[in-house]
């Protein structure tokens, strides 16, 4: 297990012709969003209200349930966690993408049933994907999410992807010109105007930060919506062909040939020079690496080719405790 450090630039690619403030830039944008498509619904006419159910004090923390509209006829479920103590007057801020809010936050499933309560088991598994948990113990106001499936058709049952495929069908009936990837970065997207609505909050320090489904949604949305200032992101399979990101609940048919040149590479590049760190194991491995190391070029630009790195734990797909410890430590350096 080593940490990926940042390459060292190459002068050579001074000679490139800059993307960052021109119109290639503008157009690398519009591809990226004509890929996950749009919505049947006129955006600004369904804003992402949202409202508290219940709040409850924790150790150490606040946590409290939201419920939040994001499509007409359809409300998320999100867990906002608050420090007890801010250390300084405006607090560093993140949204944690997954399937449902409860992990990330370390509490106890079915929140808006069974109250807000901290979850006893400490298996290391779940330790390693409570993200809110962590992040809210190192000052963070964070906010953790689910994902559409589960607030979109009710649980078929049978099949564990049966309830993705379901929604899937719906998103595609109801939004034909959507993808369910495109669903997933907007539903993360209200949730940052939530989180930013927040009493002291830091805008200029705003991380998103998730694993597997989660670092999907972390990674598009974060390279597509520039409020984001840094993401982190857990084995969720940069390449086309290292996860079955042709599921209708992420791009389906249109997800690009697995040789394509309109690849990873390219999202990454949109999201430079801001600050991206990969954790891999399992989903990403040596191709995940290639693919940073030649995003390289984009982030070299700006002269910020330590902003883009990693660490390889090579142990699975859950992340370790030192995956973890480096990825924290990395951020203290890049929201100092």
């Amino acid at each position: 297990m080593t940490v990926k450090k940042g390459w060292s630039k190459l002068e050579a690619l001074k000679n490139i012709a800059m993307f960052s403030e021109t119109e290639n830039r503008s157009l690398l944008r519009k591809r990226w969003l004509d890929l996950l498509g749009e919505p049947s619904f006129v955006r600004s006419d369904c804003p992402p209200a949202a409202y508290m159910v219940e709040e409850t004090s924790l150790d150490g923390f606040d946590a409290s349930l939201w419920k939040q509209t994001t499509e007409p006829g359809h409300q998320q479920t999100l867990i906002l966690l608050r420090p007890h103590k801010l250390s300084s007057s405006l607090a560093p801020c993140a949204v944690i993408p997954f399937y449902h809010p409860e992990p990330s936050a370390g509490l106890m499933p079915d929140a808006g049933k069974n109250g807000l309560k901290s979850d006893p088991d400490n298996s290391l598994e779940k330790a390693m994907r409570q993200y809110g948990r962590h992040l809210v113990e190192r000052g963070f106001v964070v906010l953790c999410t689910e994902a559409f499936p589960f607030n979109t058709v009710p649980d078929p049952g049978g099949d564990p992807f049966a309830w993705w495929g379901a929604a899937a069908e719906k998103i595609q009936r109801n939004h034909p010109r959507w993808t369910g990837l495109g669903k997933l970065v907007h539903d993360t997207q209200c949730a940052i105007s939530l989180l930013l609505r927040q009493p002291c909050v830091d805008a200029t320090r705003l991380l998103l930060m998730g694993h597997s489904l989660g670092g999907k949604m972390a990674f598009y949305t974060g390279a597509l919506d520039e409020r984001v200032t840094a993401v982190i992101a857990s084995d969720f399979g940069l390449p086309w062909d290292s996860t079955n990101w042709d599921a209708p609940w992420y791009l389906g048919e249109k997800r690009p040939a697995a040789t394509s040149d309109f690849n990873h590479e390219k999202l990454l590049a949109l999201l430079a020079p801001r600050p991206f760190f990969l954790i891999s194991g399992e989903a990403d491995s040596v191709k995940s690496w290639e693919m940073m190391r030649n995003a390289q070029t984009y982030y070299a630009l700006y002269d910020k080719t330590e902003l883009l790195t990693g660490f390889d734990h090579a142990s699975g797909h859950t992340p370790t405790p030192k995956s973890l410890d480096a990825a924290f430590q990395w951020l203290e350096t890049v929201f100092a």
